[in-house]
């Protein structure tokens, strides 16, 4: 199948994870051990709290768990490359890959180059972990995320008018409401065969840097990693999330962002 392509795609960043179980705990040293052997290539880092475990396919939000710690929970420790547009997450349970537009110029290279240095850092820390005290780690479930963002510059001239985006909101032209100042959204629909979900979730907000109004579309594929492998998830996933967002946009935002 032949996916629909954007000239100015919206953007800005993707993200493909791994939740998964390691047959030994992880330790705080580890996530030090690990960056040293990718330090070359991923040269800084950043200390960010832990990221929920990805849910369960069908459900919106992550379920509530209750748990005795003995020791804080391990942090969540980001490896940045040397250009900044890549971004390796580890934290004890997650793994992601992230490349992310750091200049409005920058183009995006489409996603068979995100998935393929995905797959590639992937294989390094599976590999890396056998190696190591951690043994092998085992994909419990899958999860990639499409984050598009609409300014001024490609498209959005005032809060409110999502409609002209979005096929699932309508313009208000009441006696007294028109456009509200803030419209947001999620949806959630289920993959074939039951291959999880996929949800897009609408915020729109004001940039702190000039007070233009900014518009949210996020689009995450997840699912569990039984019975399919990480790179066929992912091809099934992106076709969702590609001609999912040309399902949900109008003919307004792919005349400005170019659909071919």
């Amino acid at each position: 199948m032949s996916l629909p392509t954007f000239g100015k795609p919206p953007v800005t960043e993707v993200a493909c994870g791994v939740q998964f179980n390691p047959a030994t705990p992880f330790r705080t040293v580890d996530f030090g051990l690990f960056w040293e052997h990718i330090r070359k290539e991923y040269p800084d880092t950043s200390d960010q709290p832990p990221l929920p475990e990805i849910p369960e396919p069908g459900l919106a939000v992550p379920q509530a768990r209750f748990e005795m710690f003995r020791e804080p929970p391990l942090r969540r420790v980001w490896m940045i490359s040397q250009d900044k547009a890549r971004l390796i997450q580890l934290q004890d349970n997650r793994f992601h890959y992230n490349w992310r537009r750091v200049n409005e110029s920058d183009p995006y290279p489409r996603f068979e180059a995100v998935s393929a240095g995905f797959l590639k850092e992937w294989l390094t820390f599976e590999t890396w972990a056998k190696s190591a005290r951690i043994g092998q780690v085992r994909p419990l479930r899958y999860e990639l995320t499409y984050v598009n963002l609409v300014t001024a510059s490609n498209g959005l001239k005032r809060p409110g008018s999502n409609y002209e985006f979005l096929r699932f909101f309508t313009p208000i032209s009441g006696r007294l409401l028109k456009d509200p100042e803030l419209m947001n959204g999620e949806l959630l629909f289920r993959l074939p065969g039951e291959k999880g979900t996929l949800s897009v979730n609408v915020k729109q907000g004001i940039k702190k840097a000039d007070n233009s109004p900014v518009l949210n579309i996020e689009l995450t594929a997840r699912g569990n990693a039984q019975d399919v492998s990480l790179a066929d998830w992912l091809k099934v996933a992106h076709e969702w999330i590609v001609v999912g967002f040309v399902d949900i946009t109008t003919e307004n935002a792919h005349k400005e962002w170019g659909l071919e």
